[in-house]
């Protein structure tokens, strides 16, 4: 939602309830343009489903959205997930807005229109099956932070995987990554 910065009064709320989609995290403004990382599960069994969007700031109109992936997190003995699915605060550069999922995929879309200029998929920490009523969850590797973007170039640490990524900012393609120092079972 927003609020009036002067008067604290609601101007418009967006999201919420069953199949719609949730703002987990707050928008990035640029100019009279907000963007943002929305996640949706049409039911507890389904995917997590992730679009990024263009928010008008005064009216909360949706300007654009674009599908960009879906995936699962860990799941009890029912096929319920046992955490909520949360991409990245996304990030603008130039004409470029940039979204990392948390389910194995970065995207580029074009800030004016939409259109996906590219995904790059990394090597996630594999979701094991639950075979038993010990639910055992994967380890955050990184903090939820948005991709830097810097001298053209997208470094990118995903909480969901163990190598920090570097990739080149207009192509997607990888220019270098590492891995995390820490040991894993």
């Amino acid at each position: 939602f927003a609020l009036d910065a002067y008067t604290g009064e609601e101007k418009w709320k967006r999201g919420g309830g069953k199949g719609k989609y949730s703002y987990p995290l707050a928008p990035t403004p640029v100019g009279d343009r907000l963007y943002v990382g929305v996640v949706r599960q049409e039911h507890s069994t389904a995917p997590f489903e992730h679009q990024v969007v263009w928010l008008d700031d005064a009216t909360g109109a949706v300007l654009w959205d674009t599908f960009v992936a879906s995936g699962l997190t860990e799941i009890n003995l029912f096929g319920n997930s046992t955490r909520e699915s949360i991409g990245t605060p996304v990030s603008v550069q130039g004409d470029l807005v940039y979204y990392g999922t948390n389910h194995g995929v970065l995207a580029a879309l074009n800030r004016n229109t939409g259109r996906i200029e590219w995904i790059h998929r990394y090597r996630q920490i594999p979701v094991l099956p639950t075979r038993s009523i010990q639910i055992r969850k994967n380890p955050l590797e990184w903090v939820n932070v948005p991709p830097v973007i810097a001298e053209g170039m997208v470094i990118f640490a995903p909480p969901d995987s163990r190598h920090l990524q570097v990739l080149d900012a207009f192509t997607g393609r990888e220019a270098r990554h590492a891995r995390t120092g820490r040991p894993h079972a």
